[in-house]
């Protein structure tokens, strides 16, 4: 007779392998037709973490770089459009997405194209940081069209001379230097 699983074991073997998404969700070990949906200069990838709260990463960044943001901004009021643990794919690049200048936050979601939130773009920063010991956007800045205050103001950063800046940007507001980030997640 075949040993009865549990609904406790259950969760419990849940919670061990979402402990260890980023490791488990490689493209070798996700299924082929999610995996085709990855295009081939999306090579960077990023664990999010529902412990990597913005308050988290913001603190992260600032042990690492200094950092700065308007006292308006408050991250308990950014909405974003994922939560919970989830991997992502992105274009490894120095400058956000050329691909997606002139387009608004509002144009963005027009279109159905998935951008980087607030938390994707501070971790990004922090683990390009890590590796090169430089920061990411020196000519042009981050609009972080996947997050949004209650306002529906969006969220922007980049590099504003020797400090990591956020702020905020009309979701309207469209021009050269403020460009998505496009993403994929898994």
């Amino acid at each position: 007779m075949p040993k009865k699983i549990t609904n406790e074991q259950i969760y419990k073997e849940l919670k061990a392998v979402r402990k260890d998404i980023g490791r488990l969700l490689t493209p070798e070990k996700i299924n082929p037709a999610t995996t085709s949906a990855i295009p081939p200069d999306f090579t960077r990838k990023l664990v999010m973490k529902k412990e990597y709260t913005l308050d988290y990463l913001w603190e992260e960044a600032n042990k690492l770089f200094p950092c700065w943001k308007s006292d308006y901004i408050d991250f308990s009021k950014i909405k974003s459009d994922r939560s919970g643990d989830y991997v992502l794919y992105c274009r490894d690049r120095l400058e956000a997405d050329e691909e997606l200048k002139h387009m608004s936050a509002d144009d963005i979601k027009e279109k159905e194209i998935e951008t980087m939130t607030l938390s994707e773009r501070i971790l990004l920063e922090i683990e390009y940081f890590k590796e090169t010991g430089n920061h990411l956007d020196i000519h042009s800045w981050t609009l972080c069209a996947g997050s949004r205050d209650s306002d529906s103001y969006v969220p922007g950063c980049g590099r504003d001379g020797s400090k990591f800046r956020v702020y905020w940007s009309s979701p309207g507001l469209a021009n050269d230097d403020l460009r998505g980030r496009q993403v994929v997640i898994l």
